[in-house]
């Protein structure tokens, strides 16, 4: 009997894909601003779940076809963490409080071995925030462009083999003429390398150092 058991437990530790899961997505300051002081996970995470397809439009502002993420804060904060992997790995599940979009389940299953090289552009609004949902689209939004980001060596290879994932940090400076991270309205492109992409699953997330819930997220601008 004894001898079973630990022959069964052998086959689950060394299962493909066994006990993995994303790498601990947080800060590499900590929360002593730009100070270093070792990585610490992000205390508010917001994940969304989709997929890339050969059709998706491309943003009106950007040569490439992109999907158009948007989020809020409801606060300052210190530091916006936002990272993009595709494909999404098989052992990464969607959450309770997670977005999934509709068509990502059907290319999850049709096309899971598909992705793409993905890059991500983070751009701020001008419009004021306001705790109630907004009512209808602003069409004359002003949006700022604030950081971008194609290939990250922090994050994990894709099938290729390549570090090809997009990841990106935006950190407050001191100076209060140089704040970034304000309460506000936030819009996340992500778009591929080629001018045509492959369709394939992705998974963005997005997180503040925060101990409170500030960020929500949401496909429209409408539903934040």
């Amino acid at each position: 009997m004894r001898f079973l058991f630990l022959w069964i437990l052998f086959l689950i530790c060394t299962k493909p894909g066994a006990g993995q899961r994303l790498d601990r997505f947080g800060s590499v300051t900590g929360s002593a601003g730009n100070e270093k002081t070792g990585k610490a996970a992000y205390g508010d995470i917001r994940s969304y779940y989709d997929c890339m397809h050969a059709d998706t439009v491309r943003a009106s502002d950007s040569t490439r076809q992109t999907t158009t993420i948007y989020f809020s804060l409801a606060a300052d904060v210190t530091e916006i963490g936002i990272r993009v992997i595709s494909p999404v790995p098989s052992y990464a599940f969607a959450g309770k409080n997670d977005f999934v979009s509709t068509s990502y389940m059907s290319c999850k299953n049709d096309t899971p071995q598909l992705y793409f090289d993905p890059v991500i552009r983070l751009l701020y609004s001008d419009l004021s925030y306001q705790e109630e949902p907004l009512k209808q689209a602003h069409e004359n939004i002003r949006w700022k462009l604030i950081s971008q980001n194609n290939n990250s060596e922090e994050l994990q290879p894709q099938p290729s083999g390549k570090r090809n994932n997009a990841l990106l940090r935006v950190y407050n400076h001191k100076k209060p003429e140089e704040k970034i991270n304000k309460a506000g309205y936030y819009r996340i492109d992500i778009s591929a390398t080629d001018s045509i992409p492959v369709p394939g699953s992705f998974i963005l997330q997005v997180g503040c150092i925060s101990d409170i819930r500030l960020l929500k997220l949401s496909a429209t601008l409408e539903g934040l």
